[in-house]
């Protein structure tokens, strides 16, 4: 049985600590967050111990596990320790909030894998939701037949419960882009299957007074021909809307965590039954572990490995610079 070790045992970390008590053949041994009273909790809820310091969690031996959920300004020296120490590895997007510290990353990653000391995977939890997962099905089944472009919509509420300082600063990789909106980047070019080629896009910040981006908007373009728009707004008061639509030669495919997969043909909309759920995210989850979980004992496919994940970032990071300079980026490809 997998042993687990959080870092970062905050709002997200919970969630993850949540989903290992439900999923078969692993099980959560340790957290570690500087706050201890929220260690206590954790130790309360789950029976872990627990550590003050992420440098001794990564020694315990019995860890052969870790997700780091930490802010994003420390992924990279937790991440390149850790791989140090001989642990798998599940990192929360984003990567890292450089592309130099993505690289880093990738760099120590795939020279431990190559002696297959360490598994890695990258937190996209898009890949493991019902609905995602049903919506790659139909599009492989040439349901809505040739797939020509796709929009992917996130407007949600900015200044939530576990919203934190660190996430108003650009600098410690704060910001709606890097939080929550590059979800819509991952979740339409996972479905496309194809490369990010080009970012023009525009980044700002009107709802709120933070050293970072609040909205963007921007269009894509992609290596075998198909285009893309995303708009992300972490709005100071709306209603939400997060969902994905994908055009295609025989109809309109439009996907939402919760309600799940709908079909447009004729001027209807017809629902595809069972590709939604209202516990989508515990759920995907879940179905995220249980896939690291097969990757690391049986070698099985791996949903989200370090070339996509920095691929992606790339996409990131060309969004922000299309917007600094007012034109169009060509992703480089380097990795």
């Amino acid at each position: 049985m997998l042993k687990i070790g959080i870092i970062g045992a905050g709002y997200f970390g919970s969630m993850h600590a949540s989903a290992i008590a439900d999923t078969e053949g692993i099980h959560l041994s340790a957290v570690s967050r500087r706050n201890k009273n929220t260690l206590e909790q954790f130790k309360k809820k789950y029976g872990v111990k627990i550590y003050t310091d992420w440098h001794n969690l990564i020694k315990d031996p019995e860890i052969d596990t870790v997700v780091i959920a930490t802010p994003h300004y420390l992924h990279t020296e937790i991440a390149v320790q850790t791989v140090a120490a001989g642990k798998n590895i599940l990192l929360e997007k984003p990567i890292a909030p450089t592309m130099e510290e993505c690289r880093i990353i990738s760099r120590v990653v795939k020279n431990a894998a190559k002696n297959d000391r360490i598994k890695f995977m990258a937190g996209y939890i898009n890949h493991f939701a019902k609905a995602y997962r049903a919506a790659r099905e139909v599009i492989s089944a040439g349901e809505i037949g040739q797939i020509v472009a796709g929009s992917s919509v996130m407007y949600k509420l900015w200044m939530q419960e576990n919203r934190r300082p660190w996430h108003l600063e650009r600098k410690t990789g704060g910001g709606l882009w890097l939080t929550a909106g590059m979800h819509c980047l991952d979740r339409l070019t996972w479905l496309f299957n194809e490369k990010i080629e080009s970012v023009s896009a525009r980044l700002g910040t009107a709802f709120h007074k933070q050293q970072a981006d609040d909205y963007e908007l921007m269009f894509l373009r992609y290596s075998g021909g198909l285009t893309g728009t995303i708009t992300s707004i972490g709005y100071r008061t709306g209603v939400e809307r997060i969902e994905t639509e994908i055009i295609g030669t025989k109809g309109i495919m439009k996907i939402d965590m919760v309600k799940g997969v709908s079909i447009g043909r004729n001027e209807h909309w017809v629902l595809v039954p069972d590709t939604g759920s209202n516990n989508a995210m515990h759920e995907a989850l879940i179905n995220e572990w249980e896939s690291f979980r097969d990757v690391i004992e049986k070698g099985g496919i791996n949903s989200v490995p370090i070339d996509y994940a920095v691929h992606i970032m790339e996409g990131v990071f060309a969004a922000e610079k299309s917007s600094l300079e007012k034109k169009e980026i060509i992703l480089s490809g380097e990795k």
